[in-house]
């Protein structure tokens, strides 16, 4: 299985959105989503995933 990690850096536009959901709706992807966003992110649990990923997107 394929893991895909997303990494949200801004407000995600309507097509990253749609990105995520498409490859979500895939068989053999495992899709995480990371929100850096957020008022306090977690970085050491965003910095594990990238290690744990196959592919990592940042938007």
């Amino acid at each position: 299985m394929t893991r895909v990690l997303h990494l949200l850096t801004r407000p995600s536009e309507p097509w990253v959105q749609s990105l995520i959901e498409s490859q979500t709706a895939l068989p053999d992807v495992q899709v995480e989503v990371i929100d850096l966003t957020q008022a306090v992110p977690d970085y050491p649990a965003a910095v594990n995933r990238i290690f744990e990923s196959d592919s990592i997107a940042t938007w």
